[in-house]
């Protein structure tokens, strides 16, 4: 989900203005999926507390926010690609990424349920060590965009 989240968040504006044509007017709707993602949240949050209300499992709940919060925005980027209408990207892009929100309500809850008394902790490390792909997604950018042309390495 990181890893994803911080190639869109690289790459989307250069997609939008090289492939679907954006003035640098139209580069602003790139904030949407962020806010998209920020509203979802919420929405996810709300929702998986009133699942385990009306006696469904937390590991029930865990897996249903989980599975929408991955296959959703799996989904809706294969939509993405096959677009090329500026508005119809930013749709899909935006729902792409407010699905992506699920994962909060999923497996992003998983530290409080395992470890209740450390689950700040248990989170902290285990994001940390995720979020190494932040290093390593700029090499796999550089790379795909010598594949693609687009780039060059010593750029």
């Amino acid at each position: 989900m990181n890893w994803s989240t911080y190639i869109i968040m690289q790459w989307l504006p250069t997609y939008m203005s090289s492939y679907l044509g954006a003035d640098s007017h139209s580069l602003s709707f790139t904030a949407m999926p962020y806010v998209m993602n920020s509203l979802f949240c919420i929405v996810a949050g709300h929702f998986a507390d009133k699942l385990v209300s009306h006696s469904w499992t937390v590991l029930t709940v865990r897996r249903l926010m989980t599975s929408i919060g991955l296959i959703g925005p799996a989904v809706f980027l294969i939509f993405f690609c096959a677009v090329d209408s500026l508005l119809f990207a930013v749709i899909f892009i935006s729902i792409s990424m407010g699905l992506s929100a699920f994962n909060s309500a999923g497996f992003l809850s998983s530290p409080a349920d395992i470890a209740p008394n450390h689950a700040g902790v248990t989170f902290a490390v285990s994001n940390t060590l995720v979020s190494y792909s932040i290093y390593n997604h700029k090499y796999v950018s550089i790379f795909c965009g010598v594949l693609t042309s687009e780039r060059n390495i010593t750029q």
